[in-house]
């Protein structure tokens, strides 16, 4: 995975823990386990630090990766995928 993977990898995980809290909070009984979204923000966290790393030392090497990724639309948290 090049850093710009890792760095929308990881945004999408965000996105994935906050709809699952979200879920969870309203008591959807298809939220799945309440401990979940913390083990998928740790996986976003893993992914973030390694786009950071990759950014630091090869950022050059990918800068229209990195544009790409920057320039995504964000949507809402909580909204639907």
């Amino acid at each position: 995975m090049s850093g710009p993977e890792h760095y929308a990898h990881a945004e999408y995980l965000l996105a994935q823990s906050i709809d699952q809290r979200v879920a969870i909070a309203h008591g959807d009984p298809d939220a799945g386990d309440p401990q979940e979204p913390d083990r998928i923000m740790a996986l976003a966290q893993v992914h973030a630090t390694l786009a950071l790393a990759a950014a630091t030392a090869l950022g050059a090497l990918h800068a229209e990766g990195w544009a790409d990724v920057a320039a995504a639309p964000r949507r809402p948290a909580g909204g639907a995928s």
